[in-house]
This record gives C-alpha cells, sequence and structure tokens, in this order.
C-alpha cells in the first residue's frame, strides 16, 4: 500500500515538473527571449553596430508595447538554413527577418500575422533606359524605319496604279512624275481617311480600285500604324525573359533555403546558387554576367540595386513570378508569445504610423 502511494506521489511530482517546465517554455515574456535576425534590407539594416528597418521599428513597438525584454542575435547571409533550424529547435524565441510563409515552414514553425505583401521578381543584366532616351533610340531604331518604310511602299504602289488608270481621262491626275505625286498624293488621304476631295477617281475602273482600296486601307493601316507604335512604345525594359519558361534558358541564381529557390525548384529550374551566400553577391555575379538572372523578393532586389548604385548593371524586371507574405517566425513551443504579439502587431498594421515607416524606407505598402 505504501509503495502505491508513493508510486503515486513521483507521479504526480513528475507531472507538475513537466507542467511548470513547458510553462516556463511558453511564457518567454518574463524572461529575456533571444530575437533572431540576418540583415536583410531594406527590412533589416546595419549601420556599424546597431539595426534599423521596416522590422527592426516594428518589432521595437510591439516589444515595448508588450513589455518584453529581449536580446539580438545575428545571423550570417550564409546562415539561412542555420537561422531556420534555430527557430524550430527554439534556440531563439522569435525571428524578425521578413520570412515568407511557405508549407514547409508551416510545419516546422508558426508564423505571426502577415506585415508585409510582396512578390518574387527578376533581376536582370543591362541598364533601365529614361523615357526620353528610350523613345530617341527607338524612333531611330531599325524597326522603327522598318515600319515607315512598308507604309510608303504600299502608298506609293496604290498610287501609281490608280494614276496609270486616271492619267488619260481624268484632269486631276497629271502627266509624268508629278501626275505619280498626285497619285501617291490620293493613296495617302484616302489611306488616312483624311480626304481633301481635290483628287477623286472619275473611271468606273478607278472608282472600283478606290472602293477595295479604301477597306484595304483599313486593314493595312491598323497592322502598320500598330507596327510603328510599337517601335515607338517608350519601353524602359528590354529582357528576353518574360515568363517563368523563360528562365529555363538562362542560368538563374537564388539564395540556398530561401522561397525563391523553392519556388525555382518546384517549377523544375536548378539554381545557381553555390557562390551567392548574400542577395548582393547574387546580384553583382549578375552584373559581371557569371548569371543570366537572379530571382529573390522584388523589395530587397529594388533596395540594393538602388543602395549599391548598380542600376546602370542590373535591373529588376515588371513580371511577378509569386506572391509572398513576410511574417515574424515563432517556435511552435512559443504559442503563448504568439497569442501576445498578434494583437498588437494587427493594431499597428492599422496604426497611421505603419504607413510613416513604409515611406521612411521608401517601401510601398
Amino acid at each position: 500500500m505504501k509503495k502505491n502511494i508513493l508510486l503515486f506521489l513521483v507521479i504526480l511530482i513528475s507531472i507538475s515538473v513537466f507542467s511548470q517546465t513547458k510553462e516556463n517554455i511558453e511564457d518567454t515574456t518574463v524572461r529575456k527571449i533571444i530575437v533572431g535576425f540576418k540583415v536583410t534590407p531594406p527590412f533589416i539594416i546595419k549601420n556599424n553596430d546597431s539595426y534599423t528597418g521596416i522590422s527592426i521599428d516594428l518589432w521595437h513597438i510591439i516589444a515595448r508595447k508588450l513589455n518584453i525584454v529581449y536580446e539580438l542575435k545575428e545571423y550570417k547571409q550564409s546562415e539561412m538554413l542555420l537561422l531556420l533550424d534555430d527557430i524550430e529547435s527554439s534556440k531563439i524565441d522569435i525571428c524578425i527577418s521578413p520570412m515568407t510563409v511557405t508549407s514547409d515552414r508551416l510545419a516546422r514553425f508558426d508564423f505571426t500575422q502577415p506585415f508585409f505583401s510582396s512578390n518574387l521578381a527578376v533581376a536582370v543584366q543591362g541598364e533601365q533606359k529614361t523615357p526620353i532616351y528610350a523613345f530617341i533610340s527607338n524612333l531611330f531604331s531599325f524597326q522603327f524605319f522598318e515600319a515607315i518604310s512598308l507604309l510608303f511602299v504600299v502608298i506609293f504602289i496604290f498610287g501609281v496604279f490608280l494614276w496609270l488608270v486616271e492619267r488619260k481621262v481624268n484632269k486631276q491626275f497629271h502627266k509624268g512624275f508629278k501626275g505619280i505625286g498626285d497619285g501617291i498624293w490620293w493613296s495617302a488621304v484616302t489611306m488616312t481617311t483624311v480626304g481633301y476631295g481635290d483628287k477623286s477617281p472619275q473611271t468606273p475602273l478607278g472608282r472600283i480600285f478606290a472602293i477595295i482600296w479604301m477597306f484595304t486601307a483599313i486593314l493595312i493601316i491598323s497592322s502598320i500604324t500598330g507596327s510603328i507604335a510599337a517601335s515607338l512604345t517608350i519601353s524602359k525594359i528590354q529582357s528576353s525573359i518574360q515568363s517563368t519558361e523563360d528562365l529555363k534558358k538562362v542560368s538563374v541564381g537564388s539564395i540556398k533555403g530561401s522561397s525563391s529557390e523553392t519556388f525555382l525548384k518546384r517549377h523544375g529550374i536548378k539554381p545557381f546558387n553555390d557562390d551567392f551566400p548574400s542577395v548582393l553577391s547574387g546580384i553583382e555575379a549578375l552584373g559581371r554576367s557569371e548569371i543570366g538572372a537572379f530571382v529573390y523578393d522584388e523589395p530587397i532586389l529594388r533596395h540594393l540595386i538602388l543602395q549599391h548604385d548598380l542600376s546602370d548593371k542590373v535591373f529588376v524586371l515588371p513580371y511577378k513570378l509569386n506572391s509572398d507574405y513576410y511574417s515574424f517566425a515563432v517556435p511552435n513551443t512559443h504559442r503563448k508569445l504568439l497569442n501576445k504579439i498578434n494583437p498588437v502587431l494587427i493594431k499597428e498594421l492599422e496604426n497611421v504610423s505603419w504607413i510613416g515607416i513604409m515611406n521612411k524606407y521608401n517601401v510601398d505598402k
């Protein structure tokens, strides 16, 4: 009987200790918590030994309102996989790097409410043209002169044909080269639907031809003007990459362990990323023509290109590959911390000060 009572007491004490241990693990607000991150401008920017950025400012607000005492722990750019492992194993209590929510990561740890909507983008080599430069260069391009030349040839052919029909009976069409000019003039004003009426066919054959030309000109002018417009379009982006399928034709860089790497592999594209411990190193490799494209989150790409004056070497294409949502990551043993952060986070995103933070770092919400 005494043995049974003793065994019962041992079990009761064990359950109590386990419950207390679990409580201590989850109740991270009663101790100093470890906040992990890696430098990811404009969300986390390092200035000597201090840090700023969208995620840093947002976390400061949350920690202040929840009276959280914390210690920052920086991970190197090449330690993305280690950072993910440390979140899963609770070696850090929260990761404030802009973490993309994926199904694989959800199976390993929890996420706060998203605080930023982003998308994957493609950076390619080249210079993004200004509108004026693009217009002038396109105005004197081969495509433009080709379209203009084709237009004049069509007008010339129909003008000469009508002159041949009308020259003997119609005084509006002179003889010789001057008459050919009359025919070209008629053809041009008819095609453009100006129709001054100073020259018009009088013979039955000429009028039949004129009717055919009027309807035909509608189709021809639509096609030709479309070509001219296309050649004069102020397109600042000139790249052969316009879809995910095009990425299979070039060597593509990314970052190990990132959502961009997952996206590329899911579409049958093997990233060339062995030499890219950071996003900046990948962008610089792109500028040196070591790769044909670099895929990563658009706001980070744009910020780094602008910050390091690389816009004369690389630019970001306007094509969105995949939509992403940024959140803070929390170990799945820290549900209490997660439940305390989310209400404050959501309220802050609804605050006018959040717009101020975004404007501070020149990022669109």
